[in-house]
């Protein structure tokens, strides 16, 4: 029980540097690549088994197949083949703040071009509404 608080005791101090304006840059970085390590594996897992499900349910369903769909198979690989980059860098060791911001920017930049590609290669298809 007491090995748990001092766990606790030492996450929440970890927090509280954080958030505190005195925490120095090094442990700012660190937190920072940490967080954004987990954040763009847990995408390639979410995206891949997306991407799977979609494709699977094509093969079943193959007239729901939009003719765009190839278009968006091959930007889904183009995707992958930036988290995998991205994934090694920031397993490879220590990298500066600026280059972490730049690649979170190009994250959400990923994902925002990946919605807009689907929606747009997939446009002769209706809405169904039930």
């Amino acid at each position: 029980m007491t090995s748990i608080k001092r766990k606790s005791r030492a996450g929440a101090k970890k927090a509280l540097a954080l958030a505190n304006p005195s925490a120095n840059s090094e442990e700012l970085r660190a937190h920072y690549q940490n967080r954004l390590g987990l954040f763009v594996v847990a995408s390639l897992v979410s995206f891949a088994v997306l991407i799977a499900a979609i494709n699977l349910m094509y093969s079943l369903a193959p007239l729901t197949r939009p003719v765009g769909a190839t278009q968006i198979n091959r930007i889904a690989i183009v995707a992958f083949i930036y988290y995998g980059v991205v994934v090694f860098r920031l397993r490879q060791g220590r990298l500066d703040l600026n280059r972490l911001f730049l690649w979170d920017g190009l994250q959400l930049t990923l994902v925002g071009l990946l919605i807009a590609a689907s929606a747009w290669y997939s446009r002769d298809k209706t809405v169904n509404l039930y």
